[in-house]
């Protein structure tokens, strides 16, 4: 006896479990990153791909402290010709940015996975102390505002030791608050993690823009 084919409908059923699957495995990643849920849910409606997520997500924060999100509010022209003498006031408020912490990891050290988060975990405690400690106002506002704003931590891969300590110091040079992590005692410039930040995304993305996230 043949067997049956499956029939459309049923690979279109198929097929939407496949698709919400990813989305939750998305989202979980997400909400990993410290980014607002509300935010995440609305990334995960248009992409399935984390990195134009996270760029979603950045843009509806700005969105949100405009007024704007989620949808754009349309003012009627009667109402922007009323407002037309409050131009100066709108012009004084400073643009909005998003904040970030970011994380270098390298991918030739062939870390599992539980060491890589063991490694990120240190340098996470290391930026804040060495934020805390610091007499730098500016690391401070910054720490501020990334509390404010979701606390995001984005882990990006790096290739080599090398190319992890070039990107550490161009980021100190730059004024950053940076910590690198080392895998021993014994061997303290075994480098395995940089931390950079937190800092506005623009700012760090003059760092770090290049590279890829940490998959």
């Amino acid at each position: 006896m043949e067997k049956a084919e499956p029939s459309q409908d049923s690979k279109i059923n198929e097929s939407s479990k496949d698709v919400s699957k990813e989305t939750e495995s998305l989202l979980t990643q997400l909400l990993s990153m410290g980014f607002d849920e509300e935010l995440c849910k609305e990334a995960v409606k248009f992409t399935n791909d984390q990195e134009k997520a996270i760029e979603l997500i950045f843009q509806f924060q700005e969105d949100r402290a405009k007024g704007s999100f989620p949808q754009e509010t349309q003012l009627e022209n009667d109402s922007q010709e009323d407002d037309s003498d409050s131009d100066d006031d709108s012009d004084d408020s400073e643009e909005y940015e998003s904040y970030k912490m970011v994380f270098l990891v390298r991918t030739d050290l062939g870390m599992t996975g539980g060491e890589i988060a063991t490694q990120v975990g240190h340098a996470v405690l290391g930026a804040y102390k060495a934020i805390i400690k610091s007499s730098n106002t500016q690391w401070k506002e910054d720490l501020f505002e990334w509390d404010e704003t979701g606390t995001a931590k984005i882990v990006l891969s790096v290739k080599s030791k090398a190319e992890l300590t070039d990107l550490f110091t161009k980021a100190r040079d730059l004024g950053l608050n940076t910590f690198l992590v080392s895998d021993s005692e014994i061997d303290m410039e075994n480098y395995t993690v940089c931390a950079i930040g937190p800092s506005k995304c623009s700012v760090i993305d003059k760092i770090t823009g290049h590279l890829r996230l940490m998959r």
